[in-house]
């Protein structure tokens, strides 16, 4: 009998997830994740998210990729007839947030140039005095993927560092961002400079805590044109707004080597119609370069920046709006809209509600 969704979320459904969402969309949207739901009887997705149905023993395709329908024999899925034994929609807590203890068996560790090592590397970045790369054994390790200043704030604990490793988990990659390797890395800033963080997001003034997450990277990253920031930091959404961090005090942070974004990618963050159709000029520059990766050099910083400057001396985070369509396209350094704004008054501090539940942060904007 064919397989599809309700509204419901029986076991077997979590674990094949070949289902089609309450919302309307398919497997895959992490939007919608919360309205799975499975039952006898209607459509499961295929690549394209259309409807299709499936009966028993056989594959279904998502995102470039086959898995079991939820009807096959337990048996025929251990025999690996698809190419994953079920779809993950969305990393959630229970599997994912817990870091490895064992780097080296799931997630590598960064990899540079032979005579380059990270702490060397990190050491040359603005505002950084010394670097200590931590052992699984270090005191803060597990720290970084559980920080304590983001206390019981769901969006982080149960939807950010969930997703370390790729849009849809670490078993769909390449091709849906995220950390491929990673390290954890204890900060001291200069004394003379403060540690500087940026990221690019969608604009809220009217709702600032949601423009704060973990994904952040170094200057060198956004100094320069929006498309390369894009791929410097695995992005294919036309953001309007950069933020940039300044921490006084010692942190401790993830950092890592970034995921490409595939064809899939862009379709499953909505940068690409379900038809690889690009949605926004930037989408559509990068399809024509045939989705570059991020460079080996272009290194990820993980951490809840917006508070942990709120309970540091002299530290700061402020935010300020990009230009948009042609004139973004025309800037050759969009970091500088937030180091040297040229409307210093439309920019915003004072980035994090204490009293907000960062339920605002769209999908588009998990990662960035």
């Amino acid at each position: 009998m064919p397989f599809a969704c309700r509204r419901h979320w029986p076991l077997f459904c979590v674990l094949a997830l070949c289902c089609r969402t309450a919302s309307g969309e398919v497997g895959g949207l992490r939007g919608a994740l919360a309205a799975v739901e499975c039952s006898s009887g209607a459509a499961v997705p295929s690549g394209s998210r259309s409807d299709i149905t499936c009966s028993g023993n056989e594959c279904c395709p998502e995102y470039g990729r086959t898995f079991p329908c939820p009807a096959a024999d337990e048996a025929w899925v251990a025999d690996g007839h698809c190419d994953m034994a079920a779809l993950q929609l969305w990393p959630n807590s229970s599997t994912y947030a817990a870091p490895p203890l064992q780097p080296q068996a799931r997630i590598p560790p960064v990899s540079l140039s032979p005579d380059a090592a990270l702490s060397e590397v990190l050491e040359t970045q603005s505002g950084v005095a010394n670097v200590q790369v931590l052992s699984s054994q270090d005191e803060g390790f597990e720290e970084a993927f559980r920080p304590p200043v983001v206390g019981s704030e769901t969006w982080y604990t149960d939807d950010a560092y969930p997703g370390l490793w790729g849009d849809l988990g670490p078993a769909m990659q390449p091709g849906f961002g995220g950390l491929r390797t990673y390290n954890v890395v204890k900060f001291a800033p200069s004394p003379e400079k403060p540690l500087q963080l940026f990221r690019v997001m969608h604009w809220a003034p009217g709702d600032k805590s949601s423009m704060c997450s973990i994904w952040w990277g170094f200057e060198s990253a956004f100094a320069t044109n929006f498309v390369q920031a894009s791929i410097n930091a695995a992005l294919c959404n036309e953001y309007s707004a950069i933020m940039q961090c300044n921490l006084t005090w010692e942190v401790t942070a993830i950092v890592g080597q970034g995921w490409d974004l595939s064809s899939e990618g862009f379709m499953e963050r909505g940068c690409s119609s379900t038809a690889g159709v690009p949605q926004t000029w930037v989408a559509r520059n990068l399809t024509n370069q045939g989705f570059p990766p991020p460079g080996a050099d272009k290194l990820q910083v993980v951490l809840p920046a917006c508070q942990l400057s709120e309970i540091m001396d002299f530290a700061s985070c402020k935010a300020c709006p990009l230009p948009s369509g042609a004139a973004l396209q025309n800037v050759s350094n969009i970091a500088s809209y937030v180091t040297n704004p040229p409307d210093p008054d439309a920019c915003v501090t004072d980035l994090l509600d204490l009293e907000a539940k960062f339920t605002h942060h769209g999908p588009a904007d998990h990662h960035r």
